[in-house]
């Protein structure tokens, strides 16, 4: 029989990772993520818009309860992104034992 390896090894050790900080509201918490679609936000005549929604994938270990991330007002901060300001969370989405998917919003 054949181990599986657990996946967020080898995700949160490839080199793609960044610093992040969670923010939930007076509560901080600091990990990895990796983030995807950066440079998705875009412009069209002086309309700005995103053509589709960033996401984090960040380690579970990082929140001790991510039930309690509330949709739309908790905050994500990921190193060289966004010129350091927050992300917005706009939904999580919990993928295993290992990792969650965070969709995020620029405003």
């Amino acid at each position: 029989m054949t181990d599986l390896i657990d996946i967020s090894d080898a995700l949160f050790d490839s080199g793609l990772e960044k610093d992040a900080v969670i923010t939930h509201g007076a509560a901080s918490y600091s990990g990895k993520c990796i983030f995807r679609n950066p440079s998705q936000r875009s412009g069209l005549m002086g309309i700005d818009y995103e053509g589709s929604n960033p996401i984090a994938i960040c380690e579970f270990s990082m929140i001790d309860d991510w039930d309690a991330l509330v949709n739309g007002t908790d905050t994500i901060i990921i190193d060289g992104e966004n010129g350091g300001a927050a992300f917005k969370i706009r939904e999580k989405k919990p993928n295993g034992p290992s990792y969650t998917i965070l969709e995020l919003s620029y405003d």
